[in-house]
């Protein structure tokens, strides 16, 4: 039509035309509530009936591109650009939190309604009003399937040394409240700005947020949908305003409605909404933490010792008009230790801090007569980044938990962005899985190409990790990274084996012989063990001098002697010469090579030992594997199963390493040959036997070692040399 055609957007509407033309045609009953969206990639079009009857085509061109700018609602200034980085334990740890967690709030709910002990100190705990006594009780009557639907736990950085932040400040986590009144809180932006990251574990997570929550709350999306929220400031719920319907209600406007309204709320099964108003009266209120903390109330309400894994995490909380005499004077002269909240509301409202008031100021807080329902609560110290206290969010609902969302940041002890904070990303490295996905065995040479890949997938490959040297005596030296924490967890697991086996005992003088240097770890892993077997080390190292060796053994009087059958061997033949030899040694540790009968009876001789020990593992296992007393001599080796699963395959030993989360190691071909030994399945330990590995040379019933011989060439002024053995029968 010419008459709302110019020249200046022929050509646009040339171009929306070509793109409706593309589709198949549909007919829609066009009126002025409608608008039909179409996205080219670039722009998005909206065609519309006017009101003006001149006009029935419109294109519109927003100042954006798809897809939508977070920041177009939140500042962007907020943001810190870089990253809070944290190992994956502490992710696993929340998850599991979480899980106890659930469970708990799960029966405090359940049992609220009940006549029993556990029943009366819940209601006594929250000491509602009738109404709300009442509306609880009766939801549990008429929806007794609970589902709590969203609830995110606020968690507190505080000083502890249960986990780092970059690898640099040692915190512990600690849930100070459990927001549950609005469903959306904080998840929107998480879900917008960590679910970029392929690299990035929380991305996993955050990026199914709000896909899951809404194919759980199962809504019928046909019907009209209601906001209720609008009395305290926030963030995430404000994307909505503009779009649907909001009714203002706050616990006690609940209350206001007519018994009949509230009736039909309860009853109607029929009708949905988020979230649940137990959640909403129970898991919002702080005085929830005192049972949370309550370890006698856990340990009834479980019936077992699952409370344990909260204990950490939980800060001690009490009633303040529950709290016994004699523990209310001590709150009252050790303020520094402890803060005061009401039992609702959020955003840090009217929370006192015992070390920002004076001790009068203190004392009336905490006697004052309309205090009585509030809370005291252990009062922990920030971590510090960047000068600036640090608070999580736990993303929960249902059964489900996303882990952590955003990180808040604030100079003020109350951290929230409403208030002028700032907020940070978290970071937990992606888990590479160096294995096949047809479960195919994994070969050295694969896994050293995954590792060279690395180097250019995973931008944090090389950092908050224990490096080892893999390779050197027998191909090309390479180098393989675990993760700090997970490779402590294995040694302990190994040390808690050899203390129950009686391998090694707090009463041991170990004498270290081990290389070290050049990222070679055996020195290090042999000190490890003796520190976590609380038993003395002495850490000569495999380039002390003999003389130097024999000074510490006469001094300090080792009974076990650590080190290479190489390195051993050389001392052997220097303790031989001396006029005096009088050592007594009551076990050698060894590994690296294999010590054959040769060696074991010119040891006995030198050292008057008959306990062996062997050591096995590898760069890529780390070591995993060691013999006992009833074992030695022989080549059979003792290995935790909670470490590795280890299965045989054509004789060869293919290892699983069951802890690694990061630079996972799955179906790993050892290069060594050997069977398995049976044993109780319901024992802790397996057995395995090795015949050969291909560290070694096969010479009739013994072995030779590559190192040995590499060794002795070093000795020699030759540039190549070849071995050349000849098997006369």
């Amino acid at each position: 039509r010419s008459d709302i055609l110019s020249e200046q957007n022929h050509e646009e509407l040339n171009e929306l035309n070509l793109i409706i033309q593309q589709v198949k045609k549909y007919q829609p009953e066009l009126n002025k509530y409608t608008m039909i969206i179409l996205n080219n990639q670039k722009y998005l079009h909206g065609r519309t009936k006017i009101l003006d009857h001149r006009r029935h085509l419109l294109r519109v061109r927003f100042n954006r591109t798809c897809p939508y700018d977070v920041h177009s609602i939140y500042e962007k200034e907020k943001l810190f650009p870089e990253y809070l980085t944290f190992s994956n334990d502490f992710y696993d740890y929340l998850q599991n939190q979480h899980e106890s967690l659930q469970k708990i709030l799960s029966l405090i709910v359940q049992q609220y309604d009940q006549p029993t002990s556990l029943g009366e100190e819940i209601r006594q705990t929250f000491q509602f009003n009738s109404k709300v006594d009442q509306i609880i009780k009766q939801l549990n009557i008429y929806r007794p399937n609970y589902q709590m639907n969203s609830y995110r736990p606020d968690l507190m950085f505080s000083e502890g040394n249960l986990f780092k932040i970059n690898g640099k400040y040692s915190f512990q986590p600690k849930i100070c409240e459990i927001n549950a009144r609005f469903p959306f809180n904080g998840y929107f932006l998480s879900a917008a700005l960590c679910s970029t990251d392929c690299h990035n574990r929380y991305s996993q997570k955050s990026s199914r947020i709000i896909e899951t929550m809404i194919q759980t709350s199962k809504f019928d999306l046909t019907k009209r949908m209601f906001i209720v929220k609008s009395k305290e400031h926030g963030y995430d719920i404000h994307l909505f305003q503009q779009y649907w319907t909001k009714k203002s209600f706050q616990q006690y406007e609940i209350l206001n409605l007519s018994d009949q309204i509230l009736e039909y709320l309860i009853c109607n099964n029929e009708i949905n909404y988020i979230n649940d108003l137990r959640t909403i009266f129970l898991l919002h209120d702080k005085r929830l933490f005192s049972l949370l903390s309550n370890q006698p109330f856990l340990y009834s309400l479980l019936n077992d010792n699952q409370q344990k894994p909260i204990s950490q995490i939980i800060p001690k909380t009490f009633v303040i008009n529950k709290i016994p005499n004699y523990l209310k004077d001590s709150i009252v002269h050790n303020k520094q230790d402890w803060c005061i909240k009401p039992n609702s509301g959020g955003k840090g409202e009217n929370i006192t801090i015992g070390v920002d008031v004076t001790s009068d100021e203190w004392s009336k807080q905490l006697l004052d007569s309309t205090h009585e329902q509030w809370i005291v609560q252990e009062y922990c110290e920030y971590v510090q980044y960047k000068s600036m206290n640090l608070c999580g969010m736990l993303l929960c609902f249902n059964e489900q938990c996303f882990n952590m969302g955003i990180i808040r940041m604030a100079p003020n002890k109350i951290v929230n962005i409403s208030r002028g904070g700032y907020y940070i990303l978290p970071f937990v490295h992606q888990q590479y899985i160096h294995s096949m996905n047809d479960k195919s065995i994994l070969t050295k040479e694969k896994l050293h190409e995954q590792l060279i890949e690395l180097k250019t997938t995973d931008k944090y490959w090389n950092q908050s990790v224990y490096l080892s040297s893999s390779g050197g005596s027998g191909g090309k030296r390479l180098f393989f990274a675990t993760d700090i924490q997970e490779n402590l967890r294995q040694r302990q697991i190994l040390v808690n084996m050899m203390l129950d086996e009686n391998i090694i005992s707090d009463r041991d003088i170990c004498l270290n012989l081990f290389q070290y240097g050049n990222i070679y770890r055996s020195f290090e892993i042999f000190n490890d063990f003796c520190s976590m077997a609380n038993c003395t080390t002495i850490p000569m190292g495999a380039d002390a001098s003999n003389e130097d060796i024999y000074e510490m053994i006469e001094y300090f009087k080792p009974n076990v002697l650590m080190g290479s059958p190489y390195r051993l061997m050389q001392l052997a033949f220097y303790l031989e010469k001396q006029e005096k030899n009088e050592i007594y040694l009551e076990k050698i540790y060894f590994a690296c090579e294999s010590l054959d009968k040769i060696k074991q009876d010119y040891f006995r001789r030198i050292f008057h030992c008959s306990i062996y020990i062997g050591f096995y593992g590898s760069a890529e296992t780390g070591v995993y594997a060691c013999q006992s007393p009833k074992y030695s001599s022989t080549k059979i080796y003792l290995y935790p199963k909670e470490l590795v699963q280890i299965e045989i395959v054509d004789s060869k030993i293919i290892v699983t390493n069951l802890i690694r989360k990061r630079n996972q190691l799955i179906c790993f071909d050892s290069g060594d040959l050997g069977r398995l030994v049976s044993r109780n399945e319901n024992s802790k330990y397996g057995l395995i036997e090795v015949f050969c590995s291909e560290r070694l040379i096969l010479i009739g019933d013994d072995d030779l070692s590559k190192s040995d011989i590499e060794e002795t060439m070093k000795q020699i002024d030759v540039t190549e040399w070849q071995l050349i053995i000849d098997n006369i029968s």
